[in-house]
Order: structure tokens, then C-alpha cells, then sequence
């Protein structure tokens, strides 16, 4: 569930931000290619592809909730550092 989460948060950050790679697509798209990685060593060693547990749920949720969270962050920080350079010029 955690792959079809991130990939789902990556196509709908990529759409909002007119596909061009920023932070937040950047993030999701790493997020989903190391679920992909891990769904298929899990795969080869004889597990499902996909885990549709609540566990693997509620952690998809958490990366993607994580990955807003770490970009407003980001971005409050760059509002800051952008407002205090204008006022100290």
C-alpha cells in the first residue's frame, strides 16, 4: 500500500506543480522507486507484491503526510531567510 500511496501523492504533486521536478515530486517519486525496490526483493523471496495490511497503510500515510510537512517547513524557512534579507538590505 505504501507504493500505490507514494505513487499516487507523486502523479498528483507532479500534475499541481505542471510536471516540472521540484522538492515534493522529487520526494514522492524517491519514496516510490524505494517501495518498488523493496515490493520486488520481497516478491523474489516469496512474499506478495503488494501488502495491503493496515500497518503498510497507515506508514504510506505517514511518508506522504512527512513529505508535506518537511516541505512547508522548507518553505516557512525560505520565507524567513527571504524576509530578513529584504528588511536588512
Amino acid at each position: 500500500m505504501c507504493l500505490i500511496l507514494c505513487s499516487i501523492a507523486a502523479f498528483l504533486s507532479l500534475y499541481h506543480s505542471s510536471f516540472k521536478l521540484k522538492l515534493l515530486p522529487t520526494m514522492y517519486i524517491s519514496a516510490s522507486i524505494m517501495w518498488t525496490v523493496d515490493n520486488t526483493i520481497a516478491k523474489l523471496s516469496g512474499e506478495d507484491f503488494f501488502d495491503f495490511s493496515l500497518d503498510d497503510t497507515l506508514l504510506g500515510f505517514c511518508i506522504v503526510v512527512s513529505a508535506l510537512m518537511f516541505t512547508g517547513f522548507v518553505r516557512f524557512f525560505k520565507k524567513i531567510k527571504k524576509s530578513y534579507i529584504s528588511v536588512n538590505s
